[in-house]
């Protein structure tokens, strides 16, 4: 058997010590996931709970990118590429040539500060590909442009 390993070897003289003993101190003993609440439906031995708490799917656990949310274990990777405001995005300006990344929830920010390099970057006549037109037609060239698209 493992040398009590596996099972409980306590010698116990009652039928009272044996039950004291499975409900609240053997190793042995059945005990249910910490994280029950999150949803887990694991039931493993007293002995095994840290364990199974460590691996558990269903434990919040402090977002990796430390956006301050707690997140079950299962569901962190895509808490970080999808709703997670500390995710990596790029500037809605970057096809144009603005080339920074930062935190999303950064965005506002970041719009704000290079609002003069951003305009510079939608008016420049290569980018609307008007570098020979006169400025009427450069004109409806840039209100074709869709600042939505821009956005995306």
């Amino acid at each position: 058997d493992g040398g009590g390993r596996f099972c409980c070897r306590d010698e116990l003289e009652t039928h009272e010590e044996l039950a004291d003993h499975v409900a609240a101190r053997c190793r042995f003993r059945p005990v249910r996931c910490r994280n029950q609440a999150q949803g887990c439906r694991a039931e493993v031995s007293a002995c095994r709970a840290d364990a199974h708490d460590e691996a558990c799917a269903f434990k919040l656990l402090p977002c990796e990118q430390r956006c301050g949310l707690a997140v079950a274990r299962r569901q962190m990777d895509r808490h970080c590429v999808t709703v997670c405001p500390m995710k990596l995005a790029n500037c809605p300006f970057y096809q144009l040539g603005c080339e920074s990344a930062f935190p999303a929830c950064n965005l506002g920010s970041h719009c704000a500060e290079f609002l003069r390099p951003h305009l510079r970057l939608l008016l420049s006549p290569s980018k609307i590909g008007a570098d020979r037109l006169d400025p009427e037609e450069r004109l409806l060239r840039l209100e074709k442009v869709s600042i939505s698209s821009l956005l995306l």
